[in-house]
C-alpha cells in the first residue's frame, strides 16, 4: 500500500474554499489605509465598504463550509476505498493518491484516486462518496436522476487511457488498463454494472471485481516495471 489517499482532496478543498479571504483581507488593508490621519477616501465610502466588506465574508463563510465539506467527503472515501483494498492478498500492489502534476498525466487537473496492480490486471479507480441514489442509465451515471457536471464514466476512460499510454511506455510493450468507478458509500442501485468498457461497483464489491477477472493475466515482469513507474508520482 503506497500514497496517502485523501490527501489532493483534502488540499485542493482548502485551496478553492479560502482563496476569496485573499481579497477580503485587500479590501480589509484599503480600509484600514482609510482609517489614518489623512484618509484617501472619504468617511461614508468607507462605511459602504465596511459593509460591503460584511456581507463578502458572510458569504465567503457560508460558502467555504460547503466547499469544505464536498471536498472532506470526497477525502474520507478515497479513505475508505483505500482500507478495502489494504484486504487484497499480498500479490497486488495498490497506489493511492497518484499525483498527474509531475508529468501531466491526466487531460485536466487532478490525480488518481487509486490504482492497483496484480495478476488479474492494472486497475484505475476513480472513487465516488455520493450519498443520494446512484444509477446506470443508457450507459450513464445517474445521481438523483440528473447526470452529473462531470460524468464518471468520461472522468476515468479518460484517465485510464492516458495511464495506458504512460505505462506502456514505461514497460516498453502495450499495457491494458481496466477503469472502475467505485461507490463508497455502496449507494449504486445495481451493485456491479458495466458501460463502454468501465466497471461500477460499490466499495463492498470492489476487490471482487479486481481478483474475479479469469483468464486475464499480467506478467510479472509488467507489474515489477509499472509499479516502479508509480512509486515516483505517489502524493
Amino acid at each position: 500500500m503506497s500514497g496517502s489517499p485523501g490527501q489532493h482532496a483534502r488540499m485542493k478543498g482548502l485551496l478553492i474554499a479560502t482563496w476569496p479571504l485573499f481579497f477580503a483581507m485587500l479590501i480589509a488593508g484599503y480600509l484600514a489605509r482609510a482609517a489614518l490621519p489623512v484618509p484617501e477616501i472619504p468617511q461614508v465610502a468607507a462605511g459602504v465598504l465596511f459593509l460591503i466588506l460584511a456581507v463578502v465574508l458572510a458569504a465567503f463563510i457560508s460558502s467555504s463550509e460547503e466547499k469544505l465539506a464536498s471536498f472532506f467527503k470526497g477525502a474520507q472515501g478515497e479513505e475508505d476505498v483505500a482500507r478495502e483494498l489494504a484486504f487484497l492478498s499480498s500479490d497486488y500492489r495498490v497506489f493511492n493518491c497518484v499525483e498527474s502534476g509531475k508529468e501531466a498525466l491526466l487531460p485536466s487537473n487532478g490525480d488518481y484516486d487509486h490504482i492497483v496492480i496484480g495478476p488479474t490486471g492494472i486497475f484505475v479507480i476513480e472513487t465516488k462518496n455520493w450519498s443520494g441514489a446512484v444509477t446506470l442509465e443508457d450507459g450513464q451515471i445517474r445521481y438523483n436522476g440528473k447526470l452529473p457536471d462531470r460524468p464518471p464514466i468520461e472522468q476515468v476512460k479518460a484517465a485510464a487511457a492516458t495511464m495506458r499510454k504512460k505505462l506502456s511506455e514505461a514497460c516498453a510493450e502495450s499495457v491494458e488498463i481496466t477503469p472502475v468507478v467505485c461507490f463508497a458509500a455502496n449507494t449504486l442501485k445495481a451493485g456491479t454494472a458495466g458501460s463502454a468498457g468501465v466497471t461500477a461497483c460499490n466499495l463492498r464489491e470492489l476487490n471482487g471485481v479486481i481478483a474475479d477477472r479469469s483468464g486475464s493475466r499480467v506478467s510479472s515482469d509488467i507489474q515489477a516495471k509499472a509499479s516502479a513507474y508509480l512509486n515516483g508520482l505517489i502524493c
